[in-house]
């Protein structure tokens, strides 16, 4: 095990860490270039994110990669979905979301369970929440359907309750270990005539109490756009165990998104530019996914529309997002695979600064949104990412300095996100985590739960 692991050391040549950095940052200052010229952002559906994946497509090609292009339609909403219940405010991105293709609109009605598991069976798809129209009987016109995940298609489900006169519908997350966080659904294509919602399995049930009434709102869509994210893979190493790499490379509509997300952007393209010679033990591919800053997550698009068979081969999903914050943190956001375990990627992440002595923060709980499909699927992820819109502790001002008391990116989504509001020091440190971690995992990829 120790002359095979020497041997990939030897086979991935790994530049000098300065080489790297240098390499990020040109990559910072091309896509901050091409914000500049787009109007200040680089937003998915116009022009700006047009011109930074024919950048980062360039830079592939010439690197050696054949670059996979997929290419999507994405509904642009005129504002954040909202969902009320039981006096409680939801917060959208945590607790849900809006499934990808639902159409706008406002719903105030009582909640219908539909043919729940809870508490959920012992293995995934131990529910078949709305997948026949028999599950429907008896189901009150109107009404909110509180559907979950299971068996068949977010699509099945949710035109069955359409069917059966729903006014909305809300699929909550199965209740397994690893099957609790909020779903960033997709319903394959738009048709759906009622507004619906995916919520964390912790949602769901508190929905699920007799008495509950839901107001909800997905948001008008006041246009359709079109996107595309972009792939490459390694020419060696083995695809039965695959290990991604992926970042959003879109920005927020009124921002040149130089931290958010260039930053995570730029250190996977130099990463996969310098692995273009390599010869790692699995095959390592990279991923850059458009329209997450207008919450139709291209990560999700992605990852539920690959062929079931392909899915399987996937061992682990690292992502990178927002890597250069001024005011920082060094987080590595776990996939929520139960309470006392962080899941497998991240442990690679954790032992990387453990043994560098490096302070870094276990951000428990629900994935990173990019990552969050793939730990649906059942993909070991992790997320490195320097803080976005939280606010610093004195205790994370004591390990790394900046400012208690203020966002770890005062710039986020906004339009100062240019290269003044990166630290090229934090950023080089979240490149190197990035490239140990895709390096170990090519060579010893976790066993997939």
């Amino acid at each position: 095990m120790i002359a095979a692991a020497c041997a990939l050391v030897l086979m991935l040549p790994m530049p000098a860490a300065q080489a790297s950095h240098d390499g990020v940052h040109r990559h910072l200052v091309a896509l901050h270039d091409i914000a500049t010229a787009h109007g200040g952002a680089r937003v998915s559906g116009g022009p700006g994110y047009d011109a930074s994946t024919t950048y980062v497509s360039d830079q592939l090609r010439a690197a050696g990669y054949e670059v996979v292009v997929q290419e999507y339609a994405f509904p642009v909403y005129s504002s954040k979905p909202e969902l009320r219940a039981g006096g409680t405010t939801y917060t959208a991105g945590r607790d849900f979301s809006t499934m990808l293709h639902s159409p706008g609109g406002t719903v105030r009605a009582p909640v219908t369970g539909v043919d729940l598991v809870l508490p959920p069976g012992p293995a995934p798809d131990s529910s078949s929440s709305g997948c026949e129209a028999a599950d429907f009987t008896g189901f009150t016109v109107g009404h909110v359907a509180l559907l979950q995940r299971g068996t068949c298609n977010y699509r099945v489900k949710a035109l069955n309750a359409q069917a059966a006169g729903a006014a909305a519908v809300i699929v909550f997350n199965e209740g397994q270990p690893g099957r609790v966080s909020q779903l960033f659904g997709n319903l394959s294509s738009p048709g759906v005539s009622v507004p619906v919602l995916s919520a964390s399995f912790e949602v769901g049930e508190r929905l699920a109490r007799a008495g509950s009434t839901a107001r909800l709102a997905t948001g008008p869509v006041t246009t359709a756009g079109l996107t595309r994210n972009l792939t490459a893979q390694t020419r060696s190493g083995t695809t039965d165990a695959i290990v991604v790499a992926g970042a959003h490379l879109d920005s927020a509509p009124s921002s040149p998104g130089v931290n958010d997300n260039a930053s995570g952007a730029a250190a996977l393209l130099d990463l996969a530019v310098r692995m273009s010679t390599a010869q790692p033990r699995h095959a390592v591919r990279f991923a850059w996914f458009g329209s997450h800053a207008v919450h139709a997550s291209g990560a999700t698009h992605y990852a539920f529309t690959l062929p079931a068979d392909e899915t399987a081969r996937i061992a682990a999903y690292v992502d990178v997002d927002t890597i250069g914050s001024r005011n920082h943190i060094v987080g590595v956001q776990g996939d929520a695979r139960s309470d006392r375990k962080r899941g497998p990627v991240a442990a690679v992440l954790d032992r990387y600064f453990d043994r560098r002595h490096a302070p870094h923060e276990h951000l428990d709980g629900t994935p990173a949104s990019d990552a969050r499909p793939f730990a649906d699927l059942g993909v070991p992820t992790a997320t490195l990412t320097a803080g976005t819109t939280g606010t610093k502790s004195f205790r994370q001002q004591i390990l790394y300095g900046g400012h208690a008391g203020m966002p770890y990116d005062p710039c986020h989504a906004s339009t100062c996100d240019g290269l003044n509001n990166v630290d090229r020091g934090v950023v080089r440190v979240h490149a190197r985590a990035l490239e140990h971690a895709v390096t170990e995992l090519a060579h010893r990829p976790p066993v997939r739960r």
